[in-house]
């Protein structure tokens, strides 16, 4: 499937969520660092950039956009319009996690760093280290499969979660255009 696939099944109650922190289950969607009191995706970095210029950029905490529970920064006004047009076309992959690392089993999931970086199908994939780039380059084609369906689990997971610390019932919706 050529479809970009970055945030699926998230809807509880029929208003999507503002996604904060679960106690109960410590994953997130985007994979996001404290800074300056702001949970900022992908390091601060712009990810526009990653298709405009084919390069990591670091953003500006002066240009910023709430999406998904985390802040991302940009580097250009353009940058932050793009964004905000269409984010699941731009944001990277299983929300900046690992790529490879999206096939473990475990709990807690690695941030991909985001100078380590493929597009493929016009989908942006960061991964942990150039090791892991080279591995997933290997069979890109299998370990997309893989990790799409490992993240829409832990999607799944999350909004259950997040469920059951509102005391909401949870009515899973694919929140991607295929």
């Amino acid at each position: 499937m050529n479809a970009l696939r970055f945030l699926a099944r998230i809807f509880v109650s029929g208003l999507l969520l503002t996604l904060p922190a679960i106690p109960a289950f410590a994953f997130k969607p985007v994979n996001a660092l404290e800074l300056n009191e702001r949970q900022v995706a992908i390091g601060g970095y712009d990810p526009v950039a990653y298709f405009t210029e084919r390069i990591p950029v670091k953003g500006s905490p002066l240009l910023t956009y709430e999406w998904m529970g985390a802040t991302w920064y940009f580097r250009t006004q353009e940058h932050r319009r793009m964004f905000e047009q269409e984010p699941t076309r731009f944001a990277p992959a299983y929300g900046g996690y690992c790529a490879l690392c999206m096939l473990s089993d475990q709990e807690q999931h690695r941030p991909g760093d985001p100078t380590v970086f493929l597009i493929r199908n016009g989908r942006l994939y960061l991964l942990e280290d150039a090791a892991m780039k080279a591995r997933w380059e290997e069979d890109p084609e299998r370990y997309i499969a893989e990790a799409d369906q490992r993240y829409d689990h832990l999607l799944d997971l999350y909004a259950q979660a997040k469920a059951r610390a509102d005391g909401t019932r949870v009515a899973a919706v694919s929140l991607v255009a295929d």
